[in-house]
């Protein structure tokens, strides 16, 4: 018997042994869109975003109350009343290349986004007056204002190599092979898979995947296809109906652990017919958030009170209850007193003999954004008003909707967590240029609000502030907050470690167990 085995393992050279290799682990993550570019100096997909925070490490993570803790940082201090920030570097970080991660590179990712007004990032440094690197091991941060905001850069922004993109403004080659510090490095990407395997040099070690591969489907009906048939074992739950059938499915559990999304049919505020805030508000009153609730997601998604996160305790004691609540008849009363009226009798409202005609662009797979759109589109055609729907593919919704503007309304879901202010970068008028005010919102009072809350350090009296922000928001509206939901994931049971109260983000994929 033993003569035997010995033949065996000579005919497959040598493969086997009397000790068996340990077997490799992995997990098939399944989306319905391809990430654009992995790049933390130029990315705007969300997608791209999560797979950043596992190739590119930040020098912070945040807890979800806010606690700063060390990543990449050995020590830190703080000065002058947060003016200063003192960092010493850990001395144990290298690059997936092996070139070690120095504090020029802290300087170089952080002027980059700053100084290039990287579109979504740069406002989170705009209080920085200098970074200062005293060796490879030391770096000083001065601030020329004390800035909540800014911890959010520390936790958030991903350090780049300077050695292979300072001399170039084409990123290009590195985005197809995209090198960071993180726990998992780039393989490979195709037009339907993304491969990571394990850092095994990374400085924090850790026993879990040894590797990660991310696959892409046409729409969210095949992931689930693929996830049921066990080809995919993790991926996020897009649409409401799908929760409870899979909960039924011994081989997968859902979790209610990741952020919520809050959902907005946004104007672009410099169009003619959206530049008043009275036709703004006639349209919040002409759509019925509770209906679209009850027919779109199934009861699985919360009303908005302005931006007040869900789970907030700002969101149970709000006064302003559920912000605009559905009433036609005034949205009528509104559009009239504007000049609108049914003047043809064609049973759509027209002004100078202009329709109120207007296109909103939605994206593919989006399926829960689709569905609601629909039903906004049969609403609003009951107070006269036509609202056409244009899905585009990703890459042409990003383009038209963040970088070029070119949209009369979209539909967009926003992640929310405790530490990510997405009110200043997505309504403050600084940020139509260079930030995320893809809506062009224009307010003084605004304004004025979300920079006395990013310089305010007492909780309370920002709290204070922010009850001021929703209720002016919902005042003069830069859209239709429509809900929030939830965006849970489901993944195979085979796999223990999963955080049950809350992922952070991709990063977490640290912790999962898979059984063998």
């Amino acid at each position: 018997m033993k003569l035997k085995k010995i033949i065996f393992c000579a005919f497959f050279l040598f493969a086997c042994s009397e000790n068996h290799p340990k077997k490799l682990s992995k997990i098939f993550i399944g989306v319905d869109h391809s990430p654009t570019e992995i790049n933390p100096l130029t990315t705007d997909s969300s997608i791209s975003a999560n797979l950043i925070n596992l190739i590119f490490d930040p020098l912070f993570i945040c807890s979800e109350n806010g606690q700063l803790i060390p990543n990449i940082i050995k020590k830190w201090e703080i000065l002058s009343e947060g003016l200063v920030w003192k960092l010493e570097l850990r001395k144990d970080v290298f690059f997936h290349d092996q070139y070690r991660l120095k504090t020029s590179d802290i300087k170089f990712t952080y002027d980059y986004l700053r100084l290039k007004l990287s579109r979504g990032h740069s406002h989170y440094l705009d209080s920085v007056k200098d970074i200062v690197v005293d060796d490879d091991d030391h770096v000083s941060i001065f601030l020329k204002k004390a800035d909540n905001d800014f911890l959010t850069a520390l936790c958030e922004f991903g350090i780049a190599p300077q050695h292979l993109l300072e001399k170039t403004s084409d990123f290009s080659k590195f985005n197809s092979l995209p090198i960071g510090s993180g726990p998992y490095r780039f393989v490979s990407q195709s037009s339907d898979s993304i491969v990571l395997k394990k850092n095994e040099n990374y400085f924090s070690k850790f026993d879990s995947l040894d590797r990660i591969d991310v696959k892409v489907y046409k729409d969210q009906k095949s992931v689930l296809n693929h996830l049921i048939a066990g080809d995919v074992e993790m991926t996020f739950l897009t649409n409401p109906e799908d929760y409870g059938a899979l909960e039924k499915i011994p081989s997968i559990k859902v979790y209610d652990n990741w952020y919520p999304r809050l959902y907005l049919l946004g104007f672009n505020n410099s169009h003619h017919l959206f530049s008043e805030p009275d036709i703004r508000k006639a349209l919040n009153f002409a759509i019925n958030k509770q209906s679209l609730i009850k027919s779109v997601a199934m009861n699985k998604v919360f009303l908005p009170r302005g931006t007040l996160r869900p789970d907030s305790q700002e969101y149970e004691s709000y006064a302003g209850n559920d912000g605009i609540a559905y009433n036609p008849k005034e949205a009528l009363k509104i559009l009239k007193k504007n000049g609108w009226s049914d003047r043809n009798g064609d049973f759509i409202l027209d002004k100078k003999g202009k329709p109120f005609e207007f296109s909103t662009v939605t994206f593919d797979g989006e399926n829960l954004a689709l569905q609601t759109l629909k039903n906004i589109q049969t609403q609003l055609r009951d107070v006269g008003v036509l609202m056409k729907i244009e899905t585009l593919p990703l890459d042409q919704y990003i383009n038209r909707v963040m970088r070029k503007s070119d949209f009369d309304a979209y539909i967009i879901n926003l992640v929310s967590r405790p530490y990510y202010n997405n009110d200043f970068v997505f309504w403050h008028s600084s940020q139509i240029k260079d930030g995320m005010n893809f809506s062009h919102y224009q307010n003084k009072k605004v304004d004025q609000l979300l920079e006395e809350m990013r310089s305010e350090v007492d909780e309370r009296k920002r709290n204070e502030m922010n009850v001021n922000l929703q209720n002016e928001l919902i005042a003069s509206p830069p859209g239709v907050f429509l809900f929030w939901r939830k965006m849970p994931i489901a993944v195979n049971t085979r796999f223990t470690g999963v955080p049950e109260k809350r992922m952070q983000n991709l990063r977490d994929l640290i912790y999962f167990k898979p059984a063998h």
